[in-house]
Order: structure tokens, then C-alpha cells, then sequence
């Protein structure tokens, strides 16, 4: 309800926006609330199709972040095989061997990888 009453006198103010919050927004939600309490129906198929395509892409993508020379030079160093899923190796090859300068730290004084990185376009070396 807060959000309701926060955004309200913003989207009544703009008729694009009400417009858009009237014709899509709450039709779309409620249609959503009726799938989501009904379920729906699934083309398995496509889905499993769909998967598949999506781990090939994956697999590939972990090719070549394997084959950069930044990731060479942490698993030189590491004598272990780089996890792009691990912060903490995320971290190490981001500030330490890419020498990106950290804007942000958590709460615990970690330095915040994923903010950065959308932040920095980059490519791999």
C-alpha cells in the first residue's frame, strides 16, 4: 500500500504513464495473479528444447571466459581452475590481476564486485 500511495499521484500526473499503468500494468497483474493461482499451460517440449540451447550457450560462454589471459594468469597464480560463480575469485581477478579500482565495500568490508561490473564495460585481455 505504501508503494500504491507513493506512486499514484506520480503516474495520474503523466498520461503516458497512466495510460501505460491502466491499459498494461493492471491488466497484466491480474492476468499473472490468475496464472499463478491456476497454473498454466506449458509447451515442454520448447522448454526442454529451450534448456538445452541455454547450456551450450553457457558451456561456450566458460570456453571463453576459460581462455582469456587474465583467468590464465589467476589460475597460474592459484594453481587451481577459476569459478566465475565464486565472489571471492571474482574479486581476486577483478581488483587484483585486472587492477579495477573498487568504488563500494559490504557491511562485513568486502569489496563489491557485481555493482562494479556494471559499472565498467570490459572486455577479457
Amino acid at each position: 500500500m505504501q508503494i500504491y500511495n507513493k506512486f499514484t499521484p506520480l503516474i495520474s500526473k503523466n498520461d503516458k504513464f497512466s495510460n501505460l499503468y491502466n491499459s498494461i500494468l493492471i491488466p497484466a497483474t491480474y492476468a499473472l495473479r490468475v496464472l499463478e493461482r491456476n497454473g498454466g499451460p506449458l509447451d515442454v517440449e520448447y522448454l526442454t528444447e529451450l534448456a538445452k540451447q541455454y547450456k551450450i550457450d553457457i558451456e561456450e560462454c566458460l570456453v571463453e571466459i576459460g581462455m582469456s589471459p587474465a583467468v590464465k594468469e589467476f589460475e597460474r597464480i592459484h594453481e587451481k581452475i577459476f569459478n566465475p560463480n565464486s565472489t571471492m575469485q571474482l574479486r581476486e581477478l577483478f581488483f587484483n590481476i585486472l587492477d579495477f579500482k573498487p568504488t563500494k565495500k559490504t557491511e562485513g568490508g568486502d569489496w563489491i564486485v557485481a555493482g562494479h561490473i556494471r559499472q565498467t564495460p570490459f572486455a577479457f585481455q
